[in-house]
């Protein structure tokens, strides 16, 4: 570690060497401590949206979801991998869904909903996940996907970081 990085560390360490802010008494002038991120929050809920019967749809279309999402049996796992700054979501989808072919999206109540569809498909072809996470434990904005080789997908979701 440099001289100065060392420094910042053990300033950051001991905040009452620094006088306090005119401005906010109390709050320290200088660098302020690292930020924190909870030890463990609940882990995320995964749902992948179970194939509807078709008597809860009035009217099936020729795209409904009953007729071309497979049984939950088939459908690829979705793996969730914790650590103190984010959650990596990985899935590896069949070779017929491309990139094109997935959505993502964030709802209301730190809600992310992954949907893929290959639409050229007839049967097995639809899957769709939904993932809830702690209130305010994910930046929602940070949600970045990677479509890798062979349907792979990694979702990454960053953790906010706890005010101390």
């Amino acid at each position: 570690m440099s001289k100065a990085a060392q420094t910042h560390f053990n300033a950051a360490q001991d905040v009452s060497k620094f006088p306090s802010s005119p401005r906010n008494p109390g709050r320290p002038i200088g660098p302020s401590p690292p930020p924190t991120y909870p030890a463990s929050a609940p882990s995320p809920v995964v749902t992948a949206l179970a194939r509807p019967t078709l008597s809860e749809s009035r009217h099936p279309s020729v795209t409904a979801r009953a007729r071309r999402a497979p049984s939950s049996s088939k459908y690829p796992p979705l793996r969730i991998d914790t650590s103190t700054r984010e959650y990596v979501l990985d899935v590896v989808l069949p070779v017929e869904i491309k990139p094109e072919m997935v959505t993502l999206s964030t709802l209301k109540g730190d809600k992310l909903r992954i949907v893929a569809d290959a639409w050229h498909l007839e049967k097995d072809c639809h899957f769709e996940w939904e993932i809830v996470f702690a209130p305010g434990d994910v930046d929602m904005t940070s949600i970045r996907a990677k479509f890798g080789e062979e349907g792979h997908l990694v979702v990454r979701a960053g953790r906010r970081a706890c005010k101390v």
